[in-house]
């Protein structure tokens, strides 16, 4: 006869975790594509975040000092693929990594169709979305590429806002006036 289990002194469960998905109102499974890349040796969001660094977020280098993770390089997982996965809904919930992907970018060589596609199969359309906006808005040297990507993506659902970070953690400012107008800005992750 098997031992039955006692319910109060079973190990509790484990805490839920805040993720983008929960924090945006959808549901996120684990897609293939995040199973993909586990099993390159990227398990979690840490070691995503170490991989964009190595292939040009320089920005955010501080971040995750000292983190080596395998790149498979751009012909297994290409860039596209790598701002998709930062941007997942079941990520747990980290500016940085959204802050990441929008650096990302700008900062590597992206194939807009693809990437829109990408995040359509996704489901981080709405995320890509809100970057391509902000990117129109506050990227004058990129709005042709933000623009293009918009039209790619299509029309979305509007975040909320104060859910993914402001708009001021994706560009570097050389000043603001009173309004909180930026008087000289540039998106980050662009060649000065």
């Amino acid at each position: 006869m098997p031992a039955q289990i006692n319910p109060l002194s079973a190990p509790p469960p484990p805490p839920v975790t805040d993720t983008l998905a929960r924090r945006l109102g959808e549901t996120a499974p684990r897609t293939p594509l995040a199973w993909r890349a586990s099993a390159y040796g990227l398990g979690d969001d840490w070691d995503l975040l170490a991989l964009a660094v190595a292939r040009g977020c320089r920005h955010l280098a501080t971040v995750a000092p000292m983190r080596r993770v395998p790149d498979p390089g751009t012909a297994v997982l290409k860039n596209e693929e790598l701002v998709v996965l930062l941007l997942g809904g079941a990520q747990r919930f980290e500016p940085f990594l959204i802050r990441a992907a929008g650096e990302l970018l700008r900062a590597v060589p992206i194939d807009v169709a693809r990437l829109a596609s990408l995040a359509r199969r996704e489901r981080c359309a709405r995320v890509l979305a809100h970057l391509a906006r902000l990117g129109c808005q506050h990227d004058a040297g990129g709005a042709a590429f933000w623009q293009e990507l918009r039209d790619a993506i299509g029309p979305q659902r509007t975040v909320s806002g104060g859910v993914l970070p402001h708009w001021t953690r994706f560009v570097l400012l050389n000043g603001v006036n009173r309004t909180g107008q930026a008087l000289d800005s540039r998106w980050v992750g662009t060649i000065p």
